[in-house]
């Protein structure tokens, strides 16, 4: 039968056709992902060279502060990796941590330092909105309102709330929480006491 011939084709060419264009979907997405990475490694790993050296000053009275040359450059390399990959939360929180690296200087004046506590706490906002059941993200939020003095606000408790909820069976998470919950008792709510 010469019609249900072409109507097997037909369907037959349609199932192809749609493979092939979700294999390239797929394809497309993979690189965008590998090309984000490249983008990212680079930064993430002069970042962690200067954690390092924030670490080793923790204790003296000198301050480490990235290079602006360098910096600019990270911040172009995590936000071409963040365009790329716009799903992947990683890319949000070593945007914030990056900012924070800002924050180490002590001559900026009050409005500069609330315009960077504001963007370090959007990048980790954001990197929770992407994946909600990670503790870290939280931890990393409840730390930026700490840090910016800003224990009494929701905020500041949901973050607490939620590094406890998602990351009970990771001990440095329940150390985290549990010593800024005793440092900011206080202004805390009932509900996150």
């Amino acid at each position: 039968m010469p019609g249900a011939r072409s109507k097997h084709s037909r369907a037959a060419t349609i199932a192809v056709v749609l493979l092939m264009a979700l294999l390239a979907y797929q394809l497309v997405v993979a690189v965008r992902a590998g090309l984000a990475e490249l983008y990212a490694l680079p930064a993430t790993r002069l970042m962690d060279q200067w954690q390092d050296a924030v670490d080793e000053l923790e204790y003296t009275e000198e301050v480490f502060l990235p290079d602006e040359t360098a910096w600019q450059g990270v911040l172009h390399n995590l936000e071409r990796a963040a365009q790329l990959a716009p799903a992947n939360p990683a890319y949000q929180a070593e945007l914030g941590r990056l900012f924070q690296f800002k924050l180490q200087d002590e001559a900026l004046e009050v409005e500069t330092i609330e315009a960077l506590n504001t963007t370090v706490l959007g990048h980790y906002q954001k990197a929770a909105y992407l994946r909600p059941t990670w503790p870290y993200y939280w931890w990393d939020i409840a730390l930026a309102e700490y840090d910016s003095y800003h224990t009494h606000t929701e905020t500041y408790q949901e973050a607490l709330q939620n590094a406890a909820r998602f990351g009970p069976w990771v001990t440095d998470v329940q150390h985290f929480v549990a010593e800024m919950s005793l440092e900011t008792w206080e202004a805390l709510d009932v509900a996150t006491r």
